[in-house]
């Protein structure tokens, strides 16, 4: 292996035992081979360590590192990755998912010319746990072929208000765009570091889509989505993105579009959990000055009621708030 190979592939790995063979040999087997492979395990308890076991000495493996505990969060395995990454490309290959062969030969086609460069993403096919493909796909919520993600508006249109990026596994990093990410807030996410690390990187460099389906998704009942989505952890993750990301929008378009996702959490995470983060997010908003006092107390009076009401708001009330929402996104 060389000693600074162009491309570093990361595969963290948690309990994605029945997956792992197939996705490890559809990185081995790329038309582009000049790359290492981190092995990351994040003390699985499943069989994950038997077959991670089997590539340890191979010649693409850089590194297999397994934690003693687990560290609770997929993005603290990305940081401790990209750490130990030297190349000039990073593809963090999650470990339930699937590459096209050509995956990197032609993301790196892609990247090579252009200037300024945070990542390339792909649009993505998806699969069931068994892989067959479902027929279903994942792409931009739009129909432009190609395009180019760059700047408060473009960032807070394709990623905050629509994500345009839909799955991990389908995106090259430029390593250094990827290291100017703030490891420790990323450490800090559950969900969501992906589009922390998309918004932040594409905020100062720019994120480039190729309009090819070169990644297959798995979805599974054992994805980290999904059952986040359940427990409405994930609700509390995009607030405290949304936290991060207030003081950095200026624009008028780039501010509505963090409004305009704040407003579509904040009906789902009214109850007593979640009363002190709103109240905080709430107390930005203000600061920074997306909407007036007014407008403030009226939603902080909506976040007290329901706390007060034990979970129940009447149906009037819902949606007078949300015809308010909608007059402040106009």
């Amino acid at each position: 292996m060389k000693a600074n190979p162009k491309v570093s592939i990361i595969i963290p790995n948690y309990n994605h035992a029945q997956f792992l063979e197939e996705r490890i040999e559809s990185v081995l087997n790329q038309t582009y081979q000049d790359f290492e492979i981190i092995l990351l395990d994040d003390s699985s308890t499943d069989n994950s360590l038997e077959i991670l076991s089997r590539y340890e000495s191979h010649p693409k493996v850089s590194h297999f590192e397994v934690n003693q505990q687990n560290s609770g969060s997929v993005f603290k395995q990305w940081v401790k990755g990209i750490k130990l990454a030297k190349g000039e490309y990073i593809w963090i290959a999650e470990s339930d998912d699937v590459a096209h062969l050509h995956f990197l030969e032609k993301m790196i086609v892609i990247a090579e010319p252009k200037e300024n460069v945070g990542l390339i993403f792909c649009k993505s096919k998806v699969i069931d746990e068994f892989g067959n493909k479902t027929g279903s796909f994942l792409q931009p919520p739009h129909d432009k072929t190609e395009f180019a993600i760059h700047g408060e508006e473009l960032v807070s249109t394709y990623i905050i208000r629509k994500l345009s990026i839909l799955n991990a596994s389908s995106v090259l990093y430029k390593s250094e765009a990827l290291r100017a990410v703030d490891y420790t807030k990323l450490s800090e996410f559950t969900n969501v570091g992906d589009m922390f690390t998309y918004s932040i990187i594409g905020l100062t460099n720019t994120n480039y889509f190729l309009d090819e389906f070169l990644n297959f998704h798995r979805l599974h009942g054992k994805n980290t989505t999904t059952i986040n989505s359940i427990n409405n952890k994930i609700i509390k993750d995009r607030i405290d993105l949304i936290q991060f990301l207030i003081p950095k929008f200026e624009t008028e378009i780039g501010r509505k579009n963090i409004l305009n996702f704040y407003f579509r959490q904040i009906l789902k995470s009214l109850d007593d959990s979640m009363f002190k983060i709103n109240i905080k997010t709430l107390d930005l908003l203000l600061e920074f000055n997306y909407f007036n006092f007014r407008t403030y107390f009226k939603i902080k009076l909506l976040v007290l009621f329901y706390t007060l009401g034990r979970g129940t708001i009447p149906y009037f009330v819902r949606e007078t708030y949300k015809r308010m929402f909608n007059k402040l996104l106009v």
